[in-house]
């Protein structure tokens, strides 16, 4: 292949890259994926809210600084700005929930470190923060919805359902089972022999 070709075909698929990234860097907006978006709202939006909306919130904003809007983000506290976008070694944030600095966030202990790393990777990425998205408490966040799935319901033993063939039952479980069948009009099949 001839070696001009070559060099276009290289920075053609380079090229929209550095504009992308370029663009990120001078603050203006750009098209996100809808990943960047689940990623916030699985993973940033339960972390700040549980841990650090308390203090850093709608009703109270110790040391000026409210992290529960983007544009509250932005604009950092008293110290000022507390994210510099794409560089986490450089954001006061991520310095506090390091322990690394003078200021140590949260102040009831040190977040574990997936949680540090799913900042990091926030804000390396953008502090993508969807625009669509309301601002929402701990109540309304992912961590209150899993409570309400059935796994992670509190073992309870419910009642053995009734059923007309007692003589096939050996454990409460085939209770379940035999209830099933017989609702659906079926019998169990005779058990087999022992070399079947």
């Amino acid at each position: 292949m001839d070696r001009t070709v070559l060099v276009a075909i290289v920075f053609g698929l380079l090229a929209p890259a550095a504009i992308v990234e370029q663009s990120a860097r001078a603050g203006e907006p750009t098209e996100r994926p809808a990943a960047d978006h689940e990623f916030f709202e699985r993973q940033v939006r339960p972390l700040l809210a549980n841990h650090c909306w308390e203090c850093h919130g709608e009703k109270k904003q110790e040391a000026g600084l409210r992290l529960d809007s983007p544009q509250h983000l932005m604009r950092g506290g008293d110290e000022g700005p507390v994210i510099a976008v794409g560089e986490p070694s450089k954001s006061k944030l991520v310095t506090a929930v390091e322990y690394a600095g003078e200021i140590k966030m949260p102040p009831a202990g040190k977040l574990p470190p997936e949680a540090i790393a799913t900042l990091s990777a926030w804000i390396r990425d953008g502090a993508v923060w969807p625009a669509t998205a309301p601002n929402r408490g701990p109540a309304d966040t992912l961590d209150q919805k899993a409570k309400a799935h059935w796994a992670f319901q509190p073992i309870r033993t419910p009642a053995e359902p009734p059923v007309a063939n007692r003589g096939w039952l050996r454990t409460p479980v085939d209770a379940f089972v035999l209830a099933k069948l017989e609702a659906r009009g079926l019998s169990p099949a005779q058990p087999a022999d022992r070399r079947t």
